[in-house]
């Protein structure tokens, strides 16, 4: 496969990714690319504020955890420091929940989510009251 744009075509498995791409961001990406991650501007700027929107476009009215693995390859947890931040400004508090690490099929992201959304439902069943 010449690049990795042909994997974003609706066909491709997820297992054809973990097989294709490399273990890391840092593998992936060019220097010019991380840089770039590190310091967005211009449309990549641009778009990652969209993305941000999900914690500055509304106000929460429901409890709210912000659930991370700080090991995790291909999220950061500052992301949801900045989330909370951008919560609490306007009076809502959320907790940021680390639910440790695991790597699950090579991807500590995989893990991620295999613990956040463990954690996550026994935090529901808390709040129900079940």
């Amino acid at each position: 496969m010449d690049g990795i744009e042909q994997l974003f075509d609706g066909v491709h498995t997820g297992q054809d990714f973990f097989e294709t791409l490399p273990p890391s961001l840092d593998l992936l990406l060019t220097e010019r690319g991380r840089a770039l991650i590190d310091n967005p501007t211009g449309p990549f700027a641009a778009a990652l504020a969209v993305h941000d929107a999900t914690c500055t476009g509304w106000t929460p009215r429901v409890p709210v955890r912000l659930v991370v693995s700080g090991g995790d390859e291909q999220i950061r947890p500052g992301h949801a420091t900045a989330c909370a931040a951008a919560f609490a400004t306007r009076g809502v508090r959320a907790p940021i929940v680390d639910v440790g690490d695991l790597v699950y099929e090579g991807s500590t992201h995989n893990g991620a989510n295999i613990l956040g959304t463990a954690a996550t439902v026994k935090w529901f069943m808390t709040i129900n009251g079940s």
